[in-house]
């Protein structure tokens, strides 16, 4: 039991039938001190009653929070097939008693099944996600996952295009899956973003793409060239749904668009390529251009300058480039103690 603060408020930890509960006071000390003890004696009296957030079980949770994933996150498929396989973790488990100990259980046991580290990682981040919503909910009084070491993950590989393989790459492909190609390469947008996106979210008039469906919950405007503009004023004139990309029918993309990816590279003689680098080439050539990680960063709405930072060696110039700014500094620095130092006063220059 005590009294700890976290940011501006005070919050009082107790036990009650060996379940902790956690209990936001607010900013005053003296407060959180008093409803301690007094819940301390309701403790003791069996008069104090679990709050809901001690009740709500874990497969409750999970419910709850698939309908809230379908409705904000584009992963929502994701989140639900891995909490529904740690359902037999956890099930009719009350959150509250949900502990570190369990969920590193869950690890070892996903690690025995033959899941990769990073795997694993990604089942911990969707439970982390579940705690996370059910705090701000008022469902449970502690995230548990915060406490778990995920597994080190080395940096993915980071594999672009040539200037030779682009032009090779589009004429292998078909006509749906080369225009999917194209906005990668153009704009650096997420696979995602490129099959959501609206015709309404596309100014041509401007050349700017709105992007409000991103992995990082940010929205974010993207600029695309003239050569783009072209080609999207061309599509919008056949145009059979709101979204820019489909199928002949006006249907969404399904498998059909991996299989013929697939084809096209085998085609170009790129086996083993992904959609996702051309993601990587249009951040690639952009920084062997010159551009700075800062516009680079922004334009593929990264939250983190660090995973930004993984393209900055392809630029090893443009660093050696840049500290010769404080070459002329340190001359005209150098000069003017040279001068000092033979007791002379260094040159007025007289403007014309």
């Amino acid at each position: 039991m005590g009294v700890r603060k976290r940011g501006p408020n005070y919050f009082i930890d107790f036990y009650v039938e060996g379940q902790r509960v956690r209990e936001m006071i607010g900013p005053n000390k003296r407060q959180a001190d008093q409803v301690l003890t007094q819940r301390k004696a309701e403790v003791l009296a069996g008069k104090y009653k679990l709050p809901q957030e001690a009740k709500t079980t874990f497969s409750e949770m999970a419910d709850r929070y698939n309908t809230w994933a379908r409705e904000h996150k584009r992963s929502w498929k994701n989140d639900e097939s891995m909490l529904n396989h740690l359902l037999q973790d956890f099930g009719d488990m009350a959150l509250s008693k949900i502990t570190p100990w369990h969920i590193e259980q869950v690890k070892h046991r996903l690690r025995q099944k033959g899941l990769s580290g990073p795997r694993v990682n990604r089942y911990l981040a969707c439970l982390s996600g579940l705690f996370h919503r059910a705090e701000d909910w008022g469902l449970a009084a502690a995230n548990p996952v915060r406490r778990v070491r995920r597994f080190r993950e080395n940096p993915g590989r980071l594999r672009y295009l040539s200037r030779e393989e682009i032009p090779r790459l589009l004429a292998a492909c078909e006509p749906e899956v080369k225009r999917a190609a194209m906005l990668a390469l153009a704009t650096g947008m997420r696979r995602g973003e490129i099959f959501a996106l609206r015709w309404e979210d596309v100014n041509l008039t401007a050349g700017i793409i709105h992007v409000t469906n991103s992995k990082s919950g940010a929205r974010r405007e993207i600029p695309f060239c003239r050569e783009m503009q072209e080609a999207l004023r061309s599509w919008q004139m056949d145009a059979v749904s709101e979204l820019v990309l489909t199928r002949k029918d006006g249907r969404p993309y399904g498998t059909r668009m991996r299989k013929a990816w697939l084809r096209a590279c085998e085609k170009a003689g790129l086996a083993g390529l992904r959609f996702h680098d051309l993601r990587h080439t249009f951040a690639s050539h952009l920084v062997m251009a010159g551009q700075n990680l800062l516009a680079v960063q922004e334009l593929l709405g990264h939250k983190d300058l660090a995973m930004t930072r993984r393209y900055s060696h392809l630029a090893p110039g443009l660093m050696r480039e840049a500290v010769q700014v404080m070459g002329p500094v340190l001359k005209a620095s150098s000069d003017a103690e040279g001068w000092a130092q033979n007791g002379h006063k260094p040159p007025v220059a007289i403007g014309c």
